[in-house]
């Protein structure tokens, strides 16, 4: 006999966004990065400075929701830290929300986009530039009538193979 298992799986899914940016002086961010309700879930970050690129990939070594003052706006302050010593401050501009949850993307804190007083994301690597603008935008899933040219596609083939088979057979047996 067959006992049910008594251990569930527990698939956690996020929305991943482009992330990209300006720092004062002319370096810029690029890459992606993953938020579920929950937080970040992972990133893959790069900040090119002259022609060195900084990368960020272990995940956030620390991250907080913080109010702005007492207005009722929120930002996620989160840091990474990257290669060649190099440290990045994401300052994710939230809004009203309080939380993740229902985020869909927007600006990050920065010369255009106010968090407060000294709150912008930020770059260690390169004298500490803070980010002139910048944004997190949802990647685009592949649409419905791509994934179904796709499938037409694969049947297509699957028929011209087997079509080929009956043929190969037919002239094989003369």
């Amino acid at each position: 006999m067959l006992a049910a298992s008594a251990y569930a799986t527990i698939i956690v899914s996020g929305t991943t966004y482009n992330a990209t940016g300006t720092f004062d002086g002319g370096d810029t961010l690029s890459g992606t990065i993953t938020i579920g309700s929950g937080g970040i879930q992972s990133e893959d970050l790069t900040v090119n400075a002259d022609g060195t690129l900084y990368t960020f990939t272990g995940g956030p070594s620390g991250s907080g929701i913080v109010e702005i003052g007492s207005s009722g706006t929120y930002y996620d302050n989160a840091q990474f830290a990257g290669n060649l010593g190099s440290s990045l401050i994401l300052d994710i501009y939230l809004g009203a929300h309080s939380s993740f949850s229902g985020y869909t993307g927007g600006p990050l804190c920065s010369d255009n986009q106010s968090c407060g007083t000294d709150v912008e994301t930020s770059f260690s690597a390169e004298g500490d530039p803070n980010l002139g603008s910048g944004n997190l935008d949802p990647v685009p899933e592949p649409s419905a009538a791509l994934l179904a040219f796709a499938g037409g596609g694969v049947l297509e083939m699957l028929r011209r193979m087997k079509r080929y088979a009956s043929l190969r057979r037919t002239l094989l047996s003369f």
